[in-house]
């Protein structure tokens, strides 16, 4: 009797961590699913804004589904900018005989979505909760500046997860796990969140003295480059002690290439020719 009462009762505590199991591992796959389609986390995130401001019930719910549309459009742009890349890369090396990759940050995200899944999945949840990250950092430390560029944020935080989703390969982190996996999210979210903060603020005195305003920064992946670009510039200006210092946008073109100065035509006839 006594054997028969230990075997349900190993069987009855077999049971119950095999259900334990499962509902993490479904947790955890219903989460990725779910949260992990980046139009409808990004849809939830403007959703959850238009209700803490407060909006009407009929503009948070436009807010809702234009934000869906949006990102969508952005994703099925980035494929588009695919073709005349291929195109540009071919005839760049049948021209030069040079063999190389013409890199697309916007391009090379959306193809994630195809070969590697898994990383899109954690991008899309990073790229909210860096997010998130940036309002906490932001509204409780000096740094008050909020990362507004959000295709630039969006394929930063593929990328970032693509590098976990290698650690994964790897035998570092194993994201089927969902410890694993938190770690990988809240890490990756957290170095999101702080390079979006630090970067906008080491940018901030140089976009004052062009632009002449003290509420705006940039906010772009670009951005040690362009403080690069900028210590340039003052260095120069030193040296020539202001003068004969004259900016490209005092050029005076002919009035016949002027529209050439509108960015949306010039990258339109330029991917026009290269398609």
């Amino acid at each position: 009797m006594d054997f028969a009462n230990l075997i349900i009762n190993a069987a009855e505590t077999a049971t119950q961590a095999t259900a334990q199991i499962s509902a993490g591992d479904f947790f955890l796959g219903l989460f990725k699913s779910f949260f992990g389609t980046p139009a409808i986390l990004v849809g939830i995130f403007s959703l959850l804004g238009s209700i803490l401001l407060r909006k009407k019930f009929t503009e948070v719910i436009t807010s809702f589904f234009k934000t869906i549309a949006g990102f969508l459009i952005l994703s099925a742009g980035a494929t588009v900018i695919q073709t005349p890349l291929n195109n540009f890369q071919a005839l760049f090396q049948d021209l030069f005989k040079v063999s190389g990759t013409i890199p697309n940050n916007d391009a090379f995200a959306a193809q994630f979505f195809t070969i590697a899944k898994d990383a899109a999945q954690l991008g899309s949840i990073v790229m909210v909760l860096a997010i998130v990250l940036n309002l906490i950092l932001s509204g409780f430390s000096r740094f008050k500046y909020v990362f507004l560029s959000g295709h630039v944020l969006f394929y930063m935080s593929i990328m970032l997860s693509a590098v976990m989703v290698y650690s994964n390969n790897k035998g570092f982190l194993n994201l089927d796990n969902p410890g694993d996996y938190v770690i990988a999210l809240f890490s990756s979210a957290f170095l999101m969140a702080t390079y979006m903060v630090l970067s906008a603020a080491a940018c901030k005195r140089f976009v004052q003295q062009i632009t002449g305003q003290n509420n705006i920064s940039l906010a772009h992946t670009g951005s040690l480059s362009y403080i690069t670009a900028s210590w340039i510039g003052e260095a120069v200006y030193k040296i020539k002690k202001g003068q004969n210092i004259k900016s490209t946008e005092k050029i005076n073109f002919p009035k016949w290439l002027q529209f050439f100065r509108n960015t949306f035509i010039s990258v339109s006839l330029t991917m026009l020719v290269i398609s």
